[in-house]
């Protein structure tokens, strides 16, 4: 799984990026277009070119975590971090099968620091049930019968129908 690691990444992203909020987690998510003169990185819209764009379907999705300071000294922050980084473990596989090209950040929101492992996870499973739905990916998950269980996705597609 690729991360997102410089400060222009997360930037582009959370300028030009979807937000979605969560009960413990804001997520947002962005579909990167290159311009040619940088493959890498993002979005000079007016200059797209198709051998430019195929260089961005062909890398993996990126993800990046964010923990703000407001949510507690550097001890938790940091144990924030190793529990999501170990439930994103478990949904390593889901992660390769999302369309190429995404970059997708989910940043913790304050409380989180009080979940125990379970409430963290299940909360993150509420997020990440939306942004499979939301990259139109789920139907591929729960056919081949992953851990995001339906009352998830369910549930995630009933919050999704409210604002249509």
């Amino acid at each position: 799984m690729q991360t997102l690691k410089t400060k222009k990444e997360f930037d582009t992203v959370y300028k030009n990026g979807f937000l979605r909020y969560g009960k413990s987690f804001a997520l947002y998510v962005y579909k990167e277009r290159t311009n040619p003169q940088n493959p890498h990185l993002l979005p000079n819209k007016s200059s797209e070119s198709k051998n430019a764009q195929s260089k961005v379907e062909h890398q993996e999705s990126k993800i990046g975590l964010s923990v703000s300071k407001k949510i507690g000294n550097a001890v938790t922050r940091n144990k924030i971090k190793r529990r999501v980084k170990a439930i994103l473990r478990d949904y390593q596989k889901d992660f390769r099968e999302i369309e190429r090209g995404f970059r997708i950040i989910f940043v913790a929101k304050a409380g989180v620091d009080m979940l125990s492992f379970s409430e963290l996870k299940r909360s993150f499973e509420m997020t990440l049930g939306f942004a499979l739905e939301k990259l139109k990916s789920y139907k591929n998950h729960t056919r081949n019968n992953t851990k995001i269980p339906r009352k998830i996705i369910q549930t995630s597609i009933k919050h999704t129908n409210k604002g249509v």
